[in-house]
């Protein structure tokens, strides 16, 4: 058994924490990774929604909140110009690029699902018969393309409120909506019985002045709390 320190507001406690024998623990954290509840690197290894490979070594071994789903855009030659040559990638090619930007190894289960949502959605298409899908191991000779006609535009969003409805709007600053942080507990008990709908919008302008890499801060913060239910993405020209 051992103790940590726990810093609190106005004192410091010490919390004992039990002995545990290695392959419980190491059972514990590959069960979690092969749920996606934990992101596990292992030198250039990354880990999460998959079950451990028999020899990843856990001494070492850095453990990570889960990383969120990639966005299409994300994938795109605007975003990771350096993986793309006229108008062709590969995966490996996209898992190099965003692994530098992530600062650390994306896992293939996150970057495959990132692909095939941008296939089916015809933002990027396979270059040849029979390269994708695959696994970790031949993402090397997954030759993938730009396709030669542009993705259907999104349908526009149904309209949330409906004739009749109530609606409050307001733009607000950072102050104002710490302080609508504070009241929302005693709203959401006043409208007990009812069926309120909270939706929220936060909005960069200018967009063209802010780099990738605090767009990706950003969306790391967001991601800490609300996972992938919020975050920011470069709005198409209208």
């Amino acid at each position: 058994a051992r103790a940590i320190t726990v810093r609190g507001g106005e004192y410091d406690r010490e919390v004992g924490i039990p002995a545990c024998a290695r392959a419980a623990v190491e059972a514990a954290i590959g069960g979690a990774v092969a749920d996606g509840m934990l992101r596990l690197i292992a030198g250039l290894a990354s880990f999460q929604g998959e079950p451990l490979p028999e020899g990843v070594a856990m001494d070492g071994a850095e453990l990570r909140a889960p990383m969120a789903p990639i966005d299409h855009d994300r994938l795109m030659p605007e975003a990771l110009p350096g993986a793309w040559r006229d108008g062709k990638t590969t995966a490996l090619a996209l898992s190099n690029a965003l692994s530098a930007q992530d600062d650390g190894p994306v896992p293939w289960p996150v970057l495959r699902r990132a692909i095939d949502g941008a296939a089916a959605s015809r933002w990027l298409e396979p270059a040849a018969a029979g390269v994708w899908p695959c696994d970790a191991t031949g993402a090397g000779a997954a030759a993938l393309k730009l396709p030669d006609t542009a993705p259907p535009p999104p349908p526009p969003p149904p309209p949330r409120v409906a004739e009749g409805d109530y609606a409050a709007k307001a733009k607000l600053e950072a102050g104002d909506f710490q302080d609508l942080a504070e009241a929302l507990p005693s709203v959401i008990g006043a409208a007990a019985g009812l069926d309120l709908e909270i939706s929220v919008e936060l909005a960069l302008m200018r967009g063209d002045d802010a780099d990738a890499g605090k767009i990706d801060e950003l969306n790391r913060l967001l991601a800490k709390t609300l996972g992938a239910k919020l975050r920011f993405e470069k709005s198409s020209p209208r």
